[in-house]
């Protein structure tokens, strides 16, 4: 069967905060221009160079490459990169050249289009993987803390590709749009109808606003929390939601037993008075995994949501003490810790919740250095 060589070559702009002055990937006195220069990866049958050319440093001024060794700060503002696959089957190639974007493939395409989309996640799963590495290098290793790296997002194909100008040629020939997927898709979630403000909310937003009082550390905390989430910072959430479940277990600790709704359920036997010492020694895994279901029954604190905490409790742990980096189920976690705090913030005493503000008593977080 006759086999094609595909080369592809993209302009991945590298993408910042907007925390300085002149946002980039910078260099010292100099940039690593050309391909000789180049980082050079194969990986998945796919072969990449990534590397500068010295237009990546023009932005408000176009310096040449004696001027650049005079700069102390060299931005650059994009990397080329190269792509080439060998042994690609000849309908594809003859596809992928003569492919019309004004028209959505017809039905006696789709195999091939497949086949079109399974190289592009060949190809942009090597292409991103390195680029981020470029990327984290600057940004951990070297304190480049402005630099963002491209999220894998699998409905983004298409956008991918077209984003970064990718254009091919088979055997070195005419020069095509190389551009697999069609169309993106999009996901929408929508927030649960108690984040919203209703009618009968309306007195107590209004008596807030005129008031000097601070919202409760909580409830800040997992606001937060879910910030992060929304925008890929999984760690970090991960710790901000564990976080606000060690200040309201410290709420809930120093509910004495003035408190008699707590007190109603689990007496006097066992001393209410003296839960924030047990609190205080048991720790934060101790108490979330043992003290809290004896405390609080199935139908006040269900295990579902308390086995969320405790997961979420042990994934932290990880993150801090084994240097974990991927947190999954991060959205289980905040939703688990959110409707703990809630069911906790219901058996304080009022007492307790006027010193919401304050951060968590030391020795509940002393597990987190066990």
């Amino acid at each position: 069967m006759t086999t094609h060589i595909l080369s592809v070559e993209l302009k991945l702009l590298i993408e910042t905060e907007a925390l300085i002055g002149a946002p980039a990937l910078t260099f010292h006195h100099w940039l690593p221009i050309g391909k000789a220069n180049g980082i050079r990866i194969t990986e998945n049958e796919v072969n990449l160079l990534l590397w500068f050319d010295l237009e990546s440093t023009w932005w408000a001024s176009q310096p040449t490459e004696d001027e650049i060794k005079r700069h102390v700060n060299v931005l650059a503002h994009y990397v080329r990169a190269e792509i080439t696959v060998q042994e690609v089957a000849s309908e594809l190639a003859t596809y992928m050249q003569n492919r019309d974007f004004k028209r959505l493939p017809a039905e006696s395409e789709r195999l091939i289009q497949a086949e079109y989309d399974k190289l592009g996640w060949q190809i942009l799963g090597v292409l991103l993987r390195c680029f981020n590495r470029l990327i984290t290098y600057a940004h951990s290793v070297k304190g480049q803390y402005w630099l963002l790296k491209y999220e894998f997002d699998i409905g983004r194909l298409h956008s991918y590709f077209q984003s970064f100008e990718a254009r091919g040629r088979i055997d070195g020939g005419d020069v095509f749009r190389f551009n697999p997927g069609i169309g993106d898709e999009i996901s929408i979630s929508m927030p649960s109808e108690d984040r919203y403000i209703g009618e009968s909310e309306w007195a107590e937003v209004s008596d807030f606003v005129r008031g000097g009082e601070r919202t409760p550390l909580v409830h800040e905390l997992l606001a937060g929390s879910e910030q992060l989430a929304a925008n890929g910072y999984y760690r970090s959430a991960l710790t901000e939601a564990v976080t606000a479940l060690e200040v309201a277990i410290s709420a809930f600790g120093r509910s004495q037993n003035k408190n008699q709704k707590l007190a109603s359920i689990v007496g006097p036997r066992l001393g209410v008075d003296m839960l924030q010492k047990q609190i205080e020694h048991m720790g934060l895994s101790g108490t979330v995994r043992y003290l809290l279901p004896l405390l609080l029954p199935e139908e006040i604190l269900p295990a579902e949501i308390l086995s969320g905490c405790r997961k979420a409790v042990d994934e932290r742990q990880n993150v801090v003490h084994n240097g974990t980096r991927n947190v999954s189920n991060i959205d289980h976690f905040i939703a688990s810790i959110r409707s703990c705090c809630k069911i906790l913030r219901d058996y304080c005493s009022e007492e307790s919740l006027a010193r919401d503000h304050e951060p968590p008593n030391q020795a509940v977080n002393s597990d987190a250095a066990r």
